[in-house]
């Protein structure tokens, strides 16, 4: 996430917008209005990529496999540790505690790959709606302000030229 808080003050400072940290255009004055919708249709395009709930529902998958999997392998470690298994009663195949913790451990680590990356996913989903929402509505308030300075404009000028007749 913090790649494309880099990617977006970078490309808002190429579009000539000052964006502080909370993604406040700072300077107002100095804004071009299509120099920001540059930027919201680049974070437009940036949250298609996580729209698709197919990667995050694929890594929610294999979390739940994993988790599954680490369960029952602490199941035939406690058993085979409680009743001293060391021969598997079907297959008789060895059964070394050892491996199987190297197993568990291993599981784990996948596990906890996977959830990091499945939070990374969500959170870029946030960063994305909230950036992209504040700078649409800042161009709102720009938006407005030039009308209202528009309106302001017109109505002086009407009053300072009937004074010239």
């Amino acid at each position: 996430m913090e790649k494309l808080v880099v990617l977006t003050k970078t490309v808002s400072e190429k579009q000539g917008l000052d964006v502080d940290e909370d993604h406040q255009i700072e300077s107002v004055e100095d804004v071009d209005i299509e120099k920001a919708n540059k930027l919201l249709k680049f974070l437009e395009d940036e949250s298609e990529k996580y729209k698709d709930d197919k990667e995050y529902e694929e890594i929610a998958d294999k979390i739940n496999g994993l988790e599954s999997a680490i369960s029952d392998i602490i199941l035939l470690d406690n058993r085979a540790e409680k009743d001293e298994i060391t021969v598997c009663p079907y297959c008789h195949a060895g059964i070394k505690r050892e491996i199987i913790k190297k197993k568990k451990t291993h599981f784990q680590q996948k596990l906890d790959e996977l959830k990091k990356k499945r939070e990374q996913i969500s959170g870029m989903r946030g960063f994305l709606v909230d950036i992209s929402t504040k700078i649409q509505r800042q161009v709102r308030v720009l938006n407005k302000m030039d009308e209202s300075l528009k309106t302001y404009e017109t109505e002086l000028s009407s009053l300072v030229e009937p004074e010239l007749e």
